[in-house]
């Protein structure tokens, strides 16, 4: 499926379509990364790391280097010991509704970025 072009005479329909294409071409590009990271850093931290981004990941995976990641996080997985968070919406107006970017470091210097939102 080709991209759709989206411009000031596009339908509800075409924009649509351009969604599909980009949670399409966002699987394909994560579920590329996590096929590497799975062969790389072994079953259980694949495991590990699956659990955590069920949680609430809507966006496409990246690997950053050194950053400013945020706030550190313990976590309680047997290969996954903690992340940092860099939350920039705290409760929002309902105070129920939490976003921002969470980093596991993959190995030194290198991180796994993915947006949440909750």
């Amino acid at each position: 499926m080709a991209k759709p072009v989206i411009n000031e005479h596009s339908t509800e329909q075409d924009y649509l379509a351009w969604e599909e294409w980009l949670y399409r071409n966002m699987s394909r590009v994560n579920g590329r990364l996590l096929k590497v990271i799975r062969k790389v850093r072994g079953e259980a931290f694949y495991s590990d790391l699956k659990s955590i981004l069920e949680e609430g990941n809507d966006g496409e995976l990246s690997i950053v280097h050194d950053t400013e990641k945020g706030k550190y996080q313990n976590e309680d997985f047997e290969t996954i010991k903690g992340c940092w968070v860099d939350q920039y919406q705290n409760g929002g107006y309902t105070g129920d509704s939490y976003a921002g970017y969470c980093y596991i470091e993959l190995k030194l210097g290198r991180y796994l970025k993915w947006h949440y939102s909750i």
